[in-house]
């Protein structure tokens, strides 16, 4: 199943069964926050999502789309949840995110279809 045929994981009973079994999930959220770090001699950029499910942190290039977007724009990704997660933070954690809208994608699309 390709990520764009994939369905929206919206509440926390499903966000929690997809980490349990490291399932892959597709999210619609904001970008809380985004920080930066290392994966042994690679440089990435994380991203806090906030979505209705909870909060994943998922990791991206620092030239890539996903590790470019600034905080506060909604994004739609899937990602593979790796089965972690911080209960003093109150986030889940995913690897191999893929950004299949932003902000900015939708409003081009809206416009278009308005002409």
């Amino acid at each position: 199943m390709t990520a764009r045929d994939m369905p929206y994981t919206r509440t926390k009973t499903a966000m929690r069964k997809a980490a349990t079994e490291r399932e892959p999930v597709r999210i619609r959220g904001t970008i809380v926050a985004t920080g930066g770090g290392y994966s042994g001699p690679y440089k990435n950029v994380w991203l806090l999502v906030s979505t209705a499910a909870g909060r994943i942190q998922v990791t991206a290039g620092t030239k890539s789309p996903l590790g470019t977007m600034a905080v506060g724009t909604r994004v739609d990704l899937a990602a593979q949840l790796t089965g972690m997660y911080d209960l003093s933070a109150d986030t889940y954690y995913a690897s191999h995110a893929r950004l299949i809208t932003s902000g900015a994608d939708t409003s081009q699309r809206d416009r278009s279809r308005a002409m």
